[in-house]
């Protein structure tokens, strides 16, 4: 089970790394409210309609910018006109994103939840019976019925 205790901590340290760089990205940067304006359409892989968001912010000087996601989805989770999110270089507006925990740090969380998962299971699966024997201990044993029933 040590091969799979490498990879729970490997996994987990992969994760807590893309965390950090998520987080060490967002430091620094200017976060405005947004408004979704359109969702554009696209063709998904497998036949259905997918969308990307587009939304405009504004920085400090009241400058409008805006955001287009690179990446669709068959529900993007906005709707036009909602208020949306988005971090920004205020010296460069057009190097932007959505300041959103999901949009920074799904990925992350996943891939740190799957390690601290295989490392819980390989815990669970070597100290299991332990725990069981502690918390369950055997009521009846082996010989204590009487054989004096069996006339």
């Amino acid at each position: 089970m040590g091969a799979l205790n490498i990879i729970a901590c490997t996994l987990m340290a992969a994760g807590a790394a893309v965390a950090y760089w998520q987080y060490a990205m967002l430091q620094g940067k200017e976060v405005a409210l947004g408004r979704v304006v359109a969702l554009p359409e696209a063709r998904g892989s497998k036949g259905g309609t997918t969308y990307g968001i587009d939304a405009v912010f504004s920085d400090r000087a009241g400058n409008e910018h805006r955001y287009v996601s690179t990446w669709k989805a068959s529900s993007p989770g906005y709707r036009v006109g909602d208020p949306i999110r988005i971090y920004f270089d205020r010296r460069d507006p057009g190097k932007c994103g959505l300041c959103t925990f999901g949009a920074r740090f799904a990925v992350a969380w996943f891939v740190f939840l799957a390690g601290a998962g295989i490392f819980l299971g390989v815990w669970g699966m070597r100290h299991g019976n332990e725990r069981m024997e502690k918390i369950f201990p055997v009521t009846v044993h082996p010989g204590a019925a009487s054989h004096s029933s069996a006339r």
